[in-house]
């Protein structure tokens, strides 16, 4: 006796021997969808499988539940798993046969992925399935679920897998004999991050302090895990140092680099505009024009990702100038007196020596109307009287010229030392970074043009009021707290 079955879209010939019905017989059968799942279903308290979100900020890729690949999406979803955890999936299948079947059906899946990636294979327990009638005698159909089957542990390494699929097979005789699912169309590949740990609870906080606004975004899950993957060795200080070369101006010193990037491609760029207000990694990712807090805060939220624990209120660190050359200069009013520093590198004409204080002999005078000398012009230095001049200099992260006036600066302290990331430098100590400033300085606000004996915007008058840099080049001057 023969089952004669119909195919959906094309025909899958499977010719095998039965043990209750002897002879042959064709079948057909389409994967619908696939569900990814903790290892423990039901204790919440061990979860391996962590939802990623999607980086425009509209929450997660799936909803709780929802399935990972279905055979009408247009992507292919994340999935992120712990490692050396096994992973855990339900998946469905629709089968028409033109004769009833019976409940000899079994289904199993298989990952097999490209060559020195052997550590990735995972293999799906083999189910018994329930066939489930949906109706009809001509042909017959059937609903096959593959439920929560577990799958083979995940090895003890960081992975990016960036076509996870899964090829399922089928018997029909409780396992003596096995027929691959048609590859072509019923095989699901979905992204697959493996993470180190559980990645650390996000934190919707918004200040750099902590490194706030960290989501478990696709592209904090994308960096830390290709920057880290055939990682076995994990330790903090070894899953920093990989992390790290994404932003490490030694190992890529060219003026481009093409690491810092979102997942769809967009690189990150270290004060493109003077005036960006990019100030987290959440923001970075939605607009990839940052401040240094941006991508200081990118460098811990992606060692976040892999459950690093450290203490990341110490690791956060803002670095400013001591006051204490301002005071010497009549400075005791913060509101009025602002220190800051230039880094390098800037140009200084002769001095006029219109200043009251001779460890600042340099002056350039903008604007009252604007506190910062870039405005309204968001990517150049405009002053209305000035001794100094920019010059290109200290290459920033995809950015041979960025900004370079500040009151403070957001760099990262770990295991003693202290990593610049928006520069891609890491140093000994705070002071060590002075070596990349061309000068001290503080502002001044509210100065008359009588303080400089002169018509500074040439107005017929010496009367005006305007905003004051007083510079020094000299960088022993001053140093960071």
């Amino acid at each position: 006796m023969k089952i004669i079955c119909i195919l959906l879209i094309a025909w899958t010939v499977l010719v095998m021997p039965l043990q209750v019905q002897a002879q042959s017989f064709r079948y057909s059968i389409r994967l619908q969808e696939v569900t990814f799942l903790n290892d423990d279903v039901n204790n919440l308290r061990n979860v391996n499988l962590f939802p990623i979100n999607k980086d425009d900020g509209s929450g997660s890729y799936v909803s709780n539940g929802q399935p990972h690949w279905t055979r009408s999406q247009a992507i292919k979803v994340p999935i992120a798993y712990q490692s050396g955890t096994k992973p855990r999936v339900t998946a469905q299948f629709k089968l028409e046969c033109s004769q009833a079947i019976g409940n000899q059906v079994q289904i199993r899946g298989n990952v097999r992925n490209p060559v020195n990636r052997e550590d990735t294979i995972t293999t799906f327990a083999t189910l018994d399935i329930n066939p489930v009638s949906t109706g009809g005698t001509n042909p017959y159909t059937y609903d096959l679920l593959y439920d929560k089957g577990t799958g083979s542990n995940l090895a003890k390494k960081i992975r990016y897998i960036e076509n996870y699929t899964i090829q399922w097979e089928i018997s029909f005789d409780n396992g003596s004999h096995w027929n691959v699912i048609d590859a072509a169309s019923n095989s699901n590949t979905n992204e697959l991050y493996v993470t180190w740990k559980k990645p650390l609870e996000e934190d919707p906080s918004s200040f750099f302090v902590g490194a706030g606004e960290y989501y478990h975004l696709h592209t904090l899950f994308h960096l830390s895990c290709t920057a880290n993957d055939g990682v076995d060795i994990m330790t903090n200080s070894n899953i920093f140092d990989h992390v790290w070369k994404l932003f490490d101006a030694n190992a890529n010193r060219v003026e481009t680099n093409s690491n810092l990037k979102s997942r769809s491609g967009e690189k990150f760029v270290y004060y493109n505009t003077f005036n960006t207000p990019s100030r987290s990694s959440f923001e970075l990712i939605q607009n990839p024009d940052g401040q240094c807090y941006a991508f200081a805060s990118l460098l811990l939220h992606l060692c976040k990702i892999q459950g690093m624990d450290i203490d990341y209120l110490d690791a956060a660190q803002e670095i400013q100038p001591d006051l204490e050359a301002v005071q010497a200069c009549g400075g005791r009013d913060i509101q009025q007196f602002q220190a800051k520093f230039l880094v390098k590198n800037w140009n200084f004409t002769n001095p006029s020596n219109r200043t009251d204080c001779s460890k600042f002999p340099i002056v350039a005078v903008h604007d009252t109307i604007v506190s910062i000398p870039y405005l309204p012009n968001p990517n150049r230095y405009i002053f209305i009287y000035s001794e100094i001049s920019d010059a290109e200099g200290l290459f920033g992260q995809n950015n041979r010229n960025p900004n370079s006036f500040f009151g403070a600066h957001a760099v990262v302290k770990f295991n003693g030392k202290i990593y610049d990331p928006s520069y891609g430098i890491a140093y000994n100590s705070i002071q060590e970074i002075t070596k990349n400033l061309s000068a001290w300085a503080y502002r001044r606000f509210g100065v008359s043009e009588d303080f400089f004996r002169r018509d500074l915007n040439g107005n017929g008058n010496s009367t005006d009021i305007f905003n004051a840099l007083f510079i020094a080049p000299d960088i022993q001057v001053n140093k960071f707290h």
